[in-house]
């Protein structure tokens, strides 16, 4: 095994699918371009060419074919550059293949116009709960679905990269990379290092990647380490919460890597007899752990302020005495800002939030809403497919770069606009 990188091998993987498809809001047909090009709406595999002169007719969009695990991503090509995202919220097709009612649970940019989007196959309205895990990739109007796991039903599928070519995806109990030209499953020998005590499941539940060698994951109840292709546990709360100890049980849902020394991780607690236990956030200034709790339940989704190191929007569960599920960590103790958010319905959830700046932060989940720097408020003109009160629909996810905002919603269903366009 080299000491710069994990060893990667290919076994593990279900199917990667490699068949391209355009995002051109006609995905059915297209008409060849001169000189006889494929047309935009065919397969970038096999295009079906022109006669040549004014062009001739052009391929069909294919459903994905599958291929053997190892096999090379094929590059993305004949597609039409997408249209410049507006002022207001623009669809985006789908890619071909991925089924109705597929849940996208977590997204991450790789630069403008470049993003992964993770998530999970619906379940039959009979049978058994699906365990078909799934990476899409969009980049500059072309889709891929790049990857396909049997990944169990534990936890919600979780990405994160430095780049294109560093990729990590985590799926229930297992760990998957992408390098420049193919997914391959973490070595089972690495994987076998994080495996729990036994009666006891690993449950990966996030993923951050602060530099190719320097990748960090969370389980149910530690978080792990693996740089340079080693693993180190930097704290387990199956003991307890650091400094701690009694009859209750913490637990890691997400992590925030601000740096080498700086690293949050957010969660929530079992408590025997408490039945609102407390959520709680973590801190690792490099040398040891510190434990912030407050508020109840748990931390869904965390994203850094932007003002002052150590501060922290965080998207909660809401409660009887907390209705608003936005909170406002400001880095010591418990200390913790309850904001207003204008037009919000108080019970609302937040579950995804993503910033580009401190004066521009988004948060999702069955509603939408934005942060201009100094206040909270709903998003009036977000798609309807993105939000939902009656706490029925799978929660929207939001992402974005640094030219365009994306909100996806049920279906899946896409949609992005421009930076400036923010509320």
């Amino acid at each position: 095994m080299r000491g710069d990188k994990p060893s990667l091998v290919t076994s593990g993987v279900f199917a990667l699918v490699l068949a391209m498809g355009c995002s051109n809001n006609n995905q059915n047909a297209a008409t060849g371009g001169a000189g006889g090009r494929a047309g935009s709406g065919g397969s970038s595999s096999q295009p079906t060419a022109g006669s040549g002169g004014a062009g001739g007719a052009g391929g069909t969009a294919q459903p994905p074919t599958q291929a053997s695990p190892g096999t090379p991503i094929p590059p993305m090509t004949n597609c039409p550059t997408p249209p410049q995202p507006g002022a207001a919220w623009n669809q985006i097709t789908g890619p071909l293949g991925v089924p109705y009612g597929f849940t996208v649970t977590d997204a991450w940019s790789a630069g403008v116009d470049d993003f992964f989007f993770v998530g999970s196959d619906p379940s039959p309205a009979a049978g058994p709960t699906s365990t078909l895990r799934r990476v899409l990739r969009w980049s500059a109007g072309c889709w891929a679905i790049e990857l396909i796991v049997n990944g169990g039903i534990n936890s919600a599928p979780q990405v994160s990269g430095t780049a294109t070519n560093d990729v990590w995806f985590t799926s229930s109990d297992a760990i998957y990379h992408r390098d420049a030209t193919m997914w391959s499953a973490l070595d089972p020998g690495l994987t076998a290092t994080i495996t729990p005590p036994a009666g006891k499941a690993l449950i990966l539940t996030d993923v951050q990647a602060r530099t190719p060698t320097d990748v960090w994951f969370t389980t149910q109840d530690t978080v792990w380490r693996l740089q340079n292709g080693q693993w180190t546990m930097q704290e387990s709360l199956s003991m307890g919460p650091p400094g701690q100890s009694g009859s209750i049980v913490y637990h890691f849902n997400v992590i925030s890597i601000v740096g080498p020394n700086e690293v949050w991780a957010g969660g929530g607690s079992d408590a025997i007899g408490d039945t609102m236990p407390p959520a709680s956030l973590y801190h690792f200034d490099g040398q040891t752990w510190s434990i912030h709790t407050f508020g109840a339940y748990g931390v869904n989704a965390m994203w850094p302020t932007g003002t002052t190191a150590g501060t922290f929007w965080v998207g909660m569960p809401p409660d009887a005495v907390q209705p608003l599920s936005i909170r406002e960590f400001t880095g010591t103790g418990t200390n913790v800002t309850v904001p207003a958010v204008a037009g919000w319905t108080p019970g609302t959830e937040v579950t995804s939030l993503w910033g580009r700046a401190a004066g521009d932060i988004w948060a999702a989940g069955e509603d939408i809403a934005h942060f201009d720097g100094s206040s909270w408020s709903r998003v009036a003109d977000a798609p309807a497919a993105t939000r939902d009160t009656t706490h029925v629909h799978a929660n929207s996810v939001v992402t974005g770069d640094a030219s365009s905002t994306w909100l996806i919603g049920v279906g899946p269903q896409f949609f992005r606009k421009a930076a400036a366009a923010s509320p």
